[in-house]
C-alpha cells in the first residue's frame, strides 16, 4: 500500500512546496514546538493528511489528493478541519457544524501603509499586554501560550496599546508563518492602525527569512479582506471550516480550538 505514516521533515517540505500558501498551517507545524503533536500520512507523492492532537479537540488537514488517506486512515471521533469545496465530500459520512467559510490570502508584495501620526509599534513576549484586547471578542483563537513562541506585536497610541497581533504558526525553518489574532480596540478602527500592524508584523518576518506569509480571514468581513488587499494579500483560495463528528456523538464541553494545556 502506497499510504504510509512518516516524520521525514524533507519529504513534507518537498509536497508543501507546490503550493505553501494552501499548506501555510502544515508547513507552519512543520516546526518543533507544533511536530511533537502531529501524525503524518502521504500517499506517495499524491497527498497529505495531518492529524494534528495538540488542541481539545484534534485537527484533520488534508492537502494534494487526499481521497484514499481519508478513506484509509483512522480518524478521531470528533475533529476540526478546513477544507475546499471539492475536499468536503470526502468527509460526507461526518456531521458537519455550521461552515465558516473563510478566504486563504497571501502576500505577495508588501505595500507599506502611511504612517499613522503618534502611532508606535513593537514587539512584545509577555502575552499579559494584549490579553485584554482580547476579551471584548468572545470565539476569538487567541492563546497566551502563543505568544512566547509566535511573533507578536502591540500597536500603542494615545498611551495605550489598541492593537494586536501576531503569528498562529510559525516555522522559522521553512520561512513560513500564518497571521492570526489581529485585532484593533473599537474606539481606534477606521484610523489604519490594524494596517499598519499587519504591514510592521510582515516587515519583521520578511527581515527573520521569511518567505511566505498566509492568513485566514472570514469572507464577510470585508474590512479585514480590504485591509489585507491594501498592503499586498491576495486571495490564493476559498476553503471552509468544520466540526465534523461521528453520527450520534455529543456537542464537546470544551471550546474545540483550546490547546489542550489550557483544559
Amino acid at each position: 500500500m502506497s499510504i504510509q505514516e512518516t516524520r521525514d521533515k524533507d519529504r513534507l517540505r518537498r509536497l508543501f512546496a507546490r503550493d505553501p500558501i494552501g499548506a501555510i498551517y502544515m508547513l507552519g507545524d512543520l516546526e518543533e514546538s507544533a511536530f511533537c503533536h502531529c501524525r503524518w500520512y502521504v500517499d506517495d507523492d499524491r497527498g497529505v493528511l495531518l492529524l494534528y492532537a495538540g488542541l481539545a479537540v484534534p485537527v484533520v488537514l488534508p492537502f494534494g489528493d487526499a481521497a484514499a488517506l481519508v478513506r484509509e486512515v483512522t480518524l478521531p471521533d470528533r475533529f476540526y478541519t478546513k477544507v475546499t469545496d471539492a475536499e468536503r465530500r470526502l468527509f460526507s459520512d461526518w456531521e458537519l457544524s455550521e461552515p465558516e467559510e473563510l478566504y486563504v490570502m497571501g502576500l505577495r508584495e508588501l505595500i507599506r501603509p502611511s504612517s499613522v501620526p503618534g502611532l508606535r509599534m513593537r514587539l512584545i513576549s509577555d502575552p499579559a499586554l494584549i490579553e485584554p484586547l482580547y476579551s471584548d471578542y468572545p470565539g476569538n483563537y487567541f492563546s497566551p501560550e502563543q505568544v512566547p513562541y509566535g511573533l507578536y506585536a502591540a500597536a500603542e497610541f494615545d498611551g495605550r496599546i489598541v492593537a494586536a497581533g501576531g503569528t498562529h504558526a510559525w516555522a522559522r525553518d521553512e520561512g513560513a508563518a500564518a497571521l492570526g489574532n489581529i485585532v484593533t480596540a473599537a474606539a481606534y478602527r477606521g484610523q489604519g492602525i490594524g494596517r499598519a500592524l499587519v504591514a510592521y508584523l510582515c516587515d519583521e518576518l520578511q527581515a527573520r527569512g521569511c518567505r511566505h506569509i498566509g492568513l485566514h480571514v472570514h469572507r464577510l468581513n470585508r474590512s479585514a479582506v480590504n485591509c489585507y488587499r491594501s498592503i499586498g494579500f491576495t486571495v490564493h483560495s476559498e476553503i471552509t471550516q468544520w466540526t465534523a463528528s461521528r453520527e450520534g456523538l455529543p456537542q464537546p464541553e470544551v471550546e474545540p480550538y483550546r490547546n489542550i494545556s489550557q483544559l
